[in-house]
């Protein structure tokens, strides 16, 4: 897996950040793929 993401400090303790993953799976399993990208986005308080 592979994995970056960036985060910024709106005001105070909240926050906005994003974060993009890849997962490499060399093979399938019954002609199902577990191998890919997901991309997330998240608002947080910070404590």
């Amino acid at each position: 897996m592979f994995a970056g993401g960036v985060e910024y400090n709106i005001w105070k303790d909240f926050y906005i950040g994003a974060d993009a993953r890849y997962q490499l799976v060399p093979s399938s399993l019954d002609g199902a793929k577990f191998g890919g990208m997901t991309v997330g986005g998240y608002i947080g308080i910070g404590f």
